[in-house]
């Protein structure tokens, strides 16, 4: 009873969680299937789940695929047997288990999956014959394998046997406990203690439990394999009395699962069913619309609302929240669509094959193509249909048709309309309508009612498309010359008052799919070179730049669509964009590629028809594409797929690899070739995508762009790279931005410690080399040297003579000078006597010895006292006795000055302070400080000897 209560109470608790979500309405899925030749393995695939590291996890016949969203990977158990299971747990590992065989997977750090196995650890079990069908991690995350008799638990350290008298078949997962029943009715439950039976009833006897899923006022759904499913409320169990499970009886259910209020069951035989929660089937997926088989063999959502499924033949997934709903016409009755309207709640088909019908209220999802009539009278190729002005007209092969309460009324004979434009003429509303060769003019009557007016006289050329500018101008593109009209009428609308032609003189592009649009106010004209208009000033067709650059690979869109005042659909071959303008600027709201063989637009006819109740119809070759407007794109923006990134590179002969890497640096060697980049992401599995990866370096930027998820950079430049990745899912939503920095390492002869050594091996060979050089040298030099050494005594005599003659040579100019500086010495002391005298005998005698006489006296003595004659000519003899001492002196000290010269000079011959002071006519003090002065000249330090200094120079 415990087991029973605590089951109720979560019952109740999902009951509430259930009855929020039975609101949300069902829209139509986009499926997209994999084929054996895509992922190269065995068509069958028996289970399936999502790693939290972006891959999807298949057991297939021949191994363990996975799936990054770009790249398929098998990986072959080490007895190549096939995977039947698959657990993902919540510590990453991968168990898989298979006949006879348990085990586990994991990355390495080249992201590569390796496979370890447990069978080691099985404690006193006999594992023979068994094929485990069923893995799940239990509450206590202990791993649960079960086969068909035998239950096994895994702690981490040791498997062990769940023992159990009377074994379930396959258990099922529900609210994260699990539950199996047993041929004798009983419905088991696995606890932490063992099986527990939790229910006994005669319905499950001799029954295949296959799935257990909740249902509203807190009971629960079981679902058997081939006798229906049953209501489980407490202790009462009673089949489903709803609609389905009468087929359900007949249709062998393999697996089911529950997802916003709707319940998705995968059969034997009929593919997939998803039926609501009042038990009604509202739409199936089958061999009828997309699959290659109808056996569905394991069903699993993902974290973004997908729900993949596994089959005897291939793999797909239901994207829910796609914007783009595909309505496919399997049986090819409606016929190639062209035009699409809503009129008195009817949603109205023009096709190749007529004009199709079916009561339709907004908001209601159109799932089918079933309850469409046909109008018989309007049977055959109908171009156009559409509501202007609150009547709904069609435009046929056979003319122009008004229907009305689907009765319908002919009212031109000009057979091929193509378009209907509005124009105004003095206040009055007409149509326009191009066709197969008339431009028609259509009035309402005096019952209110369109009517046939006339045709514009002198034009009579098949057109395309049509447009009327905000001058009431009306432009036309011919169908088949590269010619465009442009028409100004009169009030009659009969007659014109200006026709001009444009064409490739006039600047219009030589495209044979060239049409005429408005666009934001503009004529523009497309083709596949780009967007021109039309330039009132000139008189001219000119390519429009700015609308070019904002448009990207639209601008070679040839058809253009209004959806509203400030949204166009572009259309280019195969795809289509969404663009809305908004304060003069342009973007992109969603895009969309058709790349399945069996899909696509009518072609040379593709059309787009917005009803702004209802949704945007894409006009298809066997169906519709409906774009519900801004709703669904919302709720599919919520979610935001990651990018793994896998690096790879040669280091020499060596391929290296770096996948997904954890950090956002990765250091490569100096020795890098052949750099590639590949891009993964689970945004658009299986379908088109754009990738850009933008590689900035200290030099410049490059930007790469296209459809290929992997980008190869060559070598990489030494320091540092900035990669920055994007990719774009088919509807042009970005994914998670990644920023990588590549670290390109130095290379190795300009490492800091091979540096070292290099130089400490230049040092040895230098020194080695110096050595040899020396033996070399003396090698050459002892012979020499003996030649020298036998040079006859008298050859040496004489040079000793000869430098005893130049040492007396030295000594004589030395003598001179220091004979005449004492000479010197002593004149300017008489000199200086007699001037002392007379400065005397002035003074005494002061006005009896004139003044004339007395200067003239002491001018003289003075101008003998500092003759520069005689110091130039020491100046000579004491440069050329002692090396060119003062000329080298100036050489390095140019700043010095003649007295300091003459100081030096005298310092150079040992006189003292006294002895210096009456050649430089000062006083002692004077010489002492001009010592100092000349000290600092030269830089000398404190601890230097000026006059040792000035000897020794």
């Amino acid at each position: 009873m415990v087991h029973k209560a605590i089951l109720v109470t979560c019952l109740l608790v999902l009951n509430c969680f259930t009855s929020a979500l039975c609101a949300i309405d069902f829209s139509l899925p986009q499926v997209t299937t994999f084929h054996k030749h895509q992922y190269q393995a065995s068509n069958r695939n028996w289970c399936i789940d999502h790693g939290n590291d972006g891959y999807v996890y298949i057991g297939n016949d021949q191994g363990l695929l996975s799936f990054d969203g770009v790249q398929w990977t098998l990986n072959e158990l080490p007895a190549h047997s096939r995977v039947r299971s698959i657990c993902v747990a919540s510590d990453g590992l991968i168990y898989t288990g298979s006949s006879e065989e348990i085990g586990f997977w994991q990355r390495n750090a080249q992201g590569q999956l390796y496979y370890t196995s447990i069978n080691n650890k099985l404690l006193n079990v006999t594992f023979h014959n068994q094929e485990i069908w069923r893995i799940y991690e239990d509450v206590e995350h202990n791993i649960v394998f079960q086969g068909f008799s035998m239950t096994l638990k895994f702690d981490g350290e040791q498997v062990q046997k769940i023992e159990v008298n009377n074994p379930p078949t396959l258990l099922e997962k529900y609210d994260k406990r699990l539950w199996g029943n047993t041929r004798r009715g009983e419905l088991l439950e696995l606890t932490p203690y063992g099986y527990q039976k939790v229910l006994q009833s005669d319905l499950l006897k001799q029954r295949r439990l296959k799935a257990v899923v909740p249902y509203k006022d807190g009971a629960a759904l079981l679902l058997t394999k081939s006798e229906g499913v049953f209501v489980w409320n407490d202790d009462v169990l009673q089949s489903w009395q709803v609609p389905a499970n009468e087929q359900l009886i007949n249709e062998d259910i393999n697996c089911a699962v529950f997802h916003d209020g709707y319940y998705y069951v995968g059969t034997i035989h009929s593919g997939l069913l998803i039926i609501n929660s009042e038990g009604e089937i509202v739409y199936k997926v089958n061999t009828h619309n997309y699959l290659q088989d109808n056996t569905i063999l394991s069903l699993k959502f993902d974290a973004h609302n997908r729900l993949w499924f596994t089959m005897s033949v291939g793999i797909g997934y239901l994207e829910l929240n796609a914007p783009l709903k595909l309505l496919i016409d399997s049986e090819k009755r409606i016929g190639a669509v062209h035009s699409v309207a809503y009129h008195q709640r009817k949603l109205y088909l023009a096709t190749n094959k007529g004009v199709w019908y079916k009561p339709y209220t907004p908001g209601e999802q159109l799932l089918s193509f079933d309850g469409f009539k046909q109008l018989s009278e309007l049977q055959g190729l109908a171009w156009v249909i559409q509501v202007m002005d609150g009547q709904l007209l069609c435009s046929h092969n056979k003319g122009t048709f008004l229907i009305d309460d689907n009765k319908v009324q002919k009212i031109t004979t000009h057979a091929g309309g193509r378009s209907f434009q509005t124009i105004k003429v003095k206040g009055k509303e007409y149509l326009l309508q191009n066709t197969y060769s008339d431009l028609v003019v259509l009035e309402k009557g005096s019952d209110g009612r369109w009517q046939f007016k006339s045709t514009v006289e002198g034009f009579s050329e098949p057109t395309m498309s049509l447009a009327v500018d905000h001058k009431n101008q009306i432009w036309l593109q011919h169908d088949r010359k590269s010619e465009l009209y442009n028409i100004r009428l009169q009030h009659n609308l009969r007659d014109a008052y200006s026709y001009n032609v444009y064409t490739a003189k006039h600047g219009l592009p030589k495209d044979m799919q060239s049409e005429v649009y408005e666009f934001n106010k503009r004529i523009i004209i497309t083709s596949s070179e780009g967007v021109y208009t039309y330039d009132g000033l000139k008189d001219s067709i000119v390519y429009y730049q700015e609308l070019n650059q904002r448009l990207g690979k639209f601008k070679s869109a040839h058809k253009i669509v209004k959806q509203k005042q400030d949204a166009y659909w572009l259309i280019n071959n195969n795809s289509l964009a969404l663009f809305r303008t908004i304060d003069g600027s342009i973007s992109k709201v969603l895009q969309y590629k058709f790349v399945e063989p069996h899909l696509g637009m009518v072609e040379n006819f593709e059309n787009i028809i917005t009803i702004d109740s209802l949704a945007s119809f894409i006009c298809m070759e066997n169906g519709l594409g409906i774009y519900y407007h801004d709703d669904l794109l919302q709720k599919s923006e919520q979610n935001v797929y990651g990018v793994k990134v896998q690096l790879s590179y040669e280091a020499g002969k060596k391929e290296m690899s770096v996948v997904n890497p954890s950090s956002n640096i990765i250091t490569l060697p100096y020795v890098n070739q052949d750099v590639k980049v590949s891009v993964a992401t689970l945004a658009s599995p299986g379908r088109q995508m754009e990738y850009q990866l933008d590689v900035i370096t200290d030099a410049d930027s490059i930007s790469y762009q296209g459809s290929e998820p992997e980008f190869n950079l060559g070598r990489l430049p030494q320091n540092m790279s900035h990669i920055r990745i994007l990719a774009y899912d088919q509807w042009g939503k970005a994914t998670e931005e990644r920023l990588i920095s590549i670290i390109v390492l130095k290379p190795w002869y300009l490492k800091t410690g091979v540096i070292i050594i290099w130089c400490l091996l230049a040092l040895s060979l230098l020194l080695l080399l110096l050595l040899r050089f020396k033996r070399n040298l003396n090698k050459y030099l002892n012979p020499a040297r003996q030649e020298i050494n036998a040079v006859d005594a008298t050859e040496v005599y004489e040079l000793k003579q000869l430098k005893t003659q130049l040492e007396d040579e030295v000594i004589q100019q030395n003598t001179y000078i220091a004979t005449g500086a004492l000479n010197a010495i002593r004149n300017k002391e008489v000199l200086a006597t007699i001037k002392k005298e007379l400065t005397a005998q002035k003074e005494k005698l002061g006005i009896r010895y004139p003044d004339k006489y007395y200067k003239k006296l002491v001018d003289l003595i003075e101008s003998n006292m500092h003759n520069e004659d005689d110091w130039a000519m020491f100046e000579q003899h004491f440069d050329k006795a002692n090396n060119n001492f003062i000329t080298r002196l100036k050489q390095l000290y140019p700043e010095l000055t003649p007295r300091d010269l003459r100081l030096c000079a005298y310092l150079k011959m040992n006189l003292s302070s006294k002895e210096i002071a009456p050649f430089l006519d000062i006083s002692e003090r004077s010489v002492e400080v001009h010592r100092y002065r000349l000290r600092k000249k030269l830089n000398l330090p404190a601890e230097s000897n000026l006059a040792e200094f000035m000897i020794s120079f």
